[in-house]
């Protein structure tokens, strides 16, 4: 995919503005206002303004301040922790991914819904590509408060105070809209859709299927553990999908000033574009690493000398070599770097749910069948960075996929261990998927409460804007934090 530059710019040195000059976001946590003022508005105008919302919301605060939570990093600069340790004072975290995703993401791509059901004719691939990004909105939204407004969302007119949905229904709910999307879509090439403010495939429609499909596997796994979804799955499977790089979705940033990442810019702005060991190695991840000999360690980490524990902080170190006893160190600016994409969903991570799905019986298939997809999964997780910062070389991919044992030589249990583990490794600094995956699988079990924390378990969930709860009657008491959510295992 080719992107210019002059998508991002405008869009995005706002939302920058907002994070880090500190302004507050106070007088817009209520999605409760109308946010559907205007009528009529060239949807490609719309998409810009909620891809960017979206994607610098998902990786400054949702990746950057929550993937300590089942520890692929431990922060050592306190606005980036207190979330793993239960505090209730992290206003950015929760109030601007709130309000990113209701009142900038979902009310702009409604708008662009609403105004292309209201042409005649409809302007079908609107509609579908709205419907798409919605429900990866609205599958965001369920991974971290679980019950959100959905049925009765952004219809002020009709529900100025929105009830908020079981976990179930929104699930089952993004099921259904990813369904009417792929049925709508016209691939007739004068069909109208949207070109230029799509972010991510530039109007390519059998992309936004494949996009479709892959979500809604997702999804469709979440709710595997308490509903039985096998034939939706094997179904899905058979569909198209993301499985290769080229289909890969994803918001691409730039080495460019006013298009950087968000984290790569605060790391610019505040600490001289290095990672001062702000987020630093958490021993959870390592020691999965580290067993299986992984090579992507070395994409992931910056080698250094420091010793942290799960749960505590230590001081930046002097690159080094790994240390062999707890092979801590800081996350790479492999990582964390200017031109890093928002991977919204990999084909590394859909491959291998492919795998999990066939050892659990979900799709057709033997262990051998799940262990050609496990190593394809594996593959593609380690060819992302081909040509990139932290590329591993051909002969490191070809080791270490030999050195996994076959699939087919282990239980079914063992087997469907070791491809969750790998789509746990897969998801390394991509939030909320790598929180999904734990908290869907429990895989791994070495994620454990904090040393310090305030809550008697791991986080599952954060806690309702103040805001929302204080403007609308129907909002939930804030549940224990460490309670598990409804999908989990």
């Amino acid at each position: 995919m080719k992107l210019t530059m002059k998508k991002h710019f405008l869009p995005f040195i706002l939302i920058v503005t907002m994070l880090f000059v500190g302004v507050s976001c106070d007088d817009q946590l209520d999605i409760n206002q109308d946010p559907l003022a205007a009528t009529q508005v060239d949807p490609n105008l719309l998409f810009p303004e909620a891809f960017v919302n979206l994607s610098n919301n998902r990786t400054i605060e949702v990746s950057g301040r929550t993937g300590n939570v089942v520890q692929y990093y431990e922060p050592a600069f306190g606005a980036f922790g207190d979330m793993a340790l239960g505090e209730l004072g992290n206003t950015f975290l929760v109030g601007n991914t709130w309000t990113s995703l209701y009142n900038s993401v979902l009310k702009n791509i409604v708008l662009a819904e609403r105004t292309a059901a209201a042409q005649e004719p409809q302007n079908v691939n609107v509609i579908a590509q709205s419907k798409i990004l919605q429900a990866f909105a609205y599958y965001n939204l369920t991974s971290m408060w679980e019950r959100v407004p959905f049925t009765q969302a952004l219809n002020p007119d009709e529900f100025p105070t929105p009830a908020f949905d079981e976990q179930q229904v929104v699930l089952e709910g993004i099921v259904s809209m990813i369904d009417e999307a792929i049925a709508l879509i016209n691939k007739d090439p004068e069909a109208f859709r949207v070109t230029n403010g799509d972010m991510i495939f530039d109007g390519d429609l059998d992309k936004w299927e494949k996009f479709g499909n892959s979500i809604k596997l997702k999804v469709l796994m979440m709710l595997a553990n308490k509903v039985d979804v096998s034939s939706q799955i094997a179904a899905t499977i058979n569909a198209p999908r993301i499985t290769s790089l080229a289909d890969e979705a994803a918001f691409q940033y730039f080495d460019a000033a006013g298009n950087f990442n968000p984290i790569w810019n605060t790391l610019n702005r505040f600490a001289g574009g290095i990672n001062p060991t702000w987020w630093v190695a958490s021993n959870t991840f390592t020691g999965v690493l580290d067993e299986l000999n992984d090579p992507r360690k070395s994409t992931y980490y910056d080698e250094s000398q420091d010793e942290v524990d799960t749960g505590n902080f230590g001081p930046s170190a002097a690159p080094g070599s790994f240390n062999s006893a707890r092979g801590n160190s800081i996350v790479s600016l492999n990582i964390l770097r200017p031109d890093y994409p928002d991977r919204y969903v990999t084909p590394g991570e859909i491959v291998l749910m492919e795998a999990e799905a066939i050892a659990r019986g979900f799709a057709s298939g033997d262990l051998a069948a799940a262990d050609a997809k496990y190593r394809e999964g594996i593959r593609l997780s380690m060819d992302f960075f081909d040509g990139k910062p932290g590329a591993i070389s051909a002969e490191d991919k070809d080791a270490y996929l030999a050195s996994l044992p076959a699939l087919s030589t282990l239980s079914q249990d063992d087997a469907v261990e070791a491809i969750q583990v790998q789509i746990y490794i897969e998801c390394f600094f991509r939030m909320p998927e790598g929180w999904n995956v734990w908290r869907r699988t429990g895989v791994p079990s070495t994620v454990i409460r904090p040393s310090g924390s305030q809550l008697d378990g791991v986080l599952r969930r954060l806690f309702y804007p103040p805001d929302e709860r204080g403007a609308n009657p129907n909002a939930p008491a804030d549940p224990n934090l460490s309670a598990p959510m409804w999908f989990e295992n």
